[in-house]
């Protein structure tokens, strides 16, 4: 652990996060746009953003203090997901058990989904232009 080589994925993971959750902000234009290339780079987070909403109180005192505890919750697993993901790939490596190498595998299934997404709509944005 004390090799640059571990952490490596970790920090590449820590970098491109700001870029992430610019392009993500940017794909949902401010709430008028699609929510597409948000629920692919962040899956989880959307998830609990969705169920939040439908479980949300109807209570006005109770629902504006659960609104900003999940809207942190949210905003603080997009920020970690991806040095997260070069974290647990690395120490994966490092210690082979199999729920690791299960995690990790889960780790690259998003990645290469997420990279066959951009893919598609690179493709469908020059058909478009």
């Amino acid at each position: 652990m004390r090799n640059f080589r571990f952490w490596l994925p970790t920090i590449i993971g820590a970098l491109i996060t700001p870029l992430l959750l610019l392009f993500a902000g940017i794909s949902t234009g401010g709430g008028h746009g699609g929510y597409g290339a948000a629920f692919v780079l962040y899956p989880l987070p959307l998830l609990i953003l969705v169920l939040s909403a439908v479980a949300a109180p109807t209570d006005a005192l109770i629902a504006k203090p659960v609104e900003t505890l999940s809207l942190g919750v949210i905003i603080g697993l997009a920020i970690i997901q991806f040095p997260l993901y070069g974290f647990v790939l690395s120490y994966a490596r490092l210690k082979i058990t199999w729920w690791l190498t299960l995690v990790a595998g889960i780790i690259y299934l998003h990645l290469f989904g997420l990279a066959v997404r951009l893919v598609i709509a690179g493709i469908m944005w020059a058909l478009a232009g």
